[in-house]
């Protein structure tokens, strides 16, 4: 991240045009750089990029800008229902902030926007943030208004948390059966509901062996997220050289294109379950910054002996967690005691 902030400011100097800008004002709301936000949301919202109302909301709750908070109070939310709008709700995900003002920024961006299929993508992603802040209660009850449509990615959305080990206070069984429910059916959605469905199922430990040729035409990369589970019980002599081959792949795919949630925890399962902490903490940094997997990356970089990556994610992970719900505290007293540990070794 540290990079790619000087990255961003470099090219914003070159070009201080509205992507470059918006980029730049996530990275500073993920690593907290409250110069970097004062100096470069007045830039950005200058420009007509579409989630700069969601941006400057952010801004201003990490960096404490009362004067600016009034100011967006007073200003109708721009371009709510604009698709590229939602990069606000993945910068909330990655945001420290109190819990109040990003209960604010989501009604008051719900409240603008008119149209029901937006609002439900809106409260999708409201979701996902939710529980990935250690609130999970919070997360449930907005997710329990969604329709149908929208609702599956809410039951994505938990799997993914619970791949990760984040899955405390949701309905990941319920979300199971529902995956199960509809991936009997026909059609591309129920085919990517079914693999979903027995991906979890493996990495949980069932010993029917996956049927990924089954989902390998329609549902690619969870087909190969399957086939890494697998290989990571395999007994077979040449299991680490074939689990690399498709960990390349992953890797390569998730550098080049929109990775899938779960492909990265999947080998990192996979890896842990052949003994290889090292490679299983790699594999859980493959999606962007603000993916799950911020507990997991310590614990497995503490198992590898990377003493500096363990303390940074469990730091960071202890920082985004801060108003966590009863459900996460434990898990919060664990990462606690654990920290304690290393940084005292």
């Amino acid at each position: 991240m540290e990079l790619a902030r000087s990255y961003f400011e470099r090219s914003a100097a070159i070009d201080s045009q509205a992507t470059v800008l918006g980029h730049l004002v996530q990275t500073g709301i993920f690593l907290r750089d409250t110069s970097l936000l004062r100096r470069a949301w007045p830039v950005l919202d200058r420009t007509e990029d579409a989630p700069k109302w969601m941006f400057g909301w952010l801004a201003a709750a990490t960096t404490g800008d009362a004067a600016l908070l009034a100011s967006l109070r007073q200003r109708p939310v721009h371009a709510a229902s604009d698709p590229s709008a939602l990069q606000g709700a993945y910068a909330a995900y990655g945001a420290v902030v109190p819990a109040r003002l990003l209960d604010e920024m989501f009604e008051r961006w719900i409240g603008a926007i008119g149209d029901d299929g937006p609002r439900s993508l809106v409260q999708a992603a409201r979701g996902f943030a939710l529980a990935g802040l250690g609130r999970p209660a919070a997360a449930e009850r907005v997710w329990a208004g969604l329709p149908a449509a929208a609702a599956v990615g809410a039951d994505e959305a938990r799997l993914v948390l619970a791949l990760a080990g984040d899955g405390a206070g949701l309905d990941t069984e319920g979300a199971l059966r529902r995956m199960a429910t509809a991936g009997a059916g026909s059609g591309p959605e129920a085919e990517r509901a079914a693999c979903l469905a027995e991906l979890w199922r493996r990495v949980q430990g069932d010993s029917a062996r996956a049927d990924a040729g089954r989902f390998r035409q329609s549902q690619a990369r969870c087909a190969r997220a399957l086939d890494a589970v697998a290989l990571g019980f395999s007994r077979a002599p040449d299991a680490d050289s074939a689990l690399a081959a498709v960990d390349s792949i992953v890797y390569n795919a998730s550098a080049t294109t929109s990775a899938e949630l779960f492909e990265g925890l999947a080998l990192a399962h996979a890896w842990e379950r052949r003994g290889n902490a090292r490679r299983a903490a790699a594999a859980v940094r493959y999606g962007i910054a603000t993916d799950p997997g911020r507990r997991m990356d310590g614990r497995l970089s503490a198992l590898a002996g990377d003493t500096v990556t363990a303390v940074y994610a469990y730091r960071r992970w202890l920082a985004l967690t801060a108003e966590a719900e009863p459900a996460v505290q434990a898990a919060r007293e664990s990462v606690r005691a654990e920290l304690d540990r290393l940084t005292g070794q």
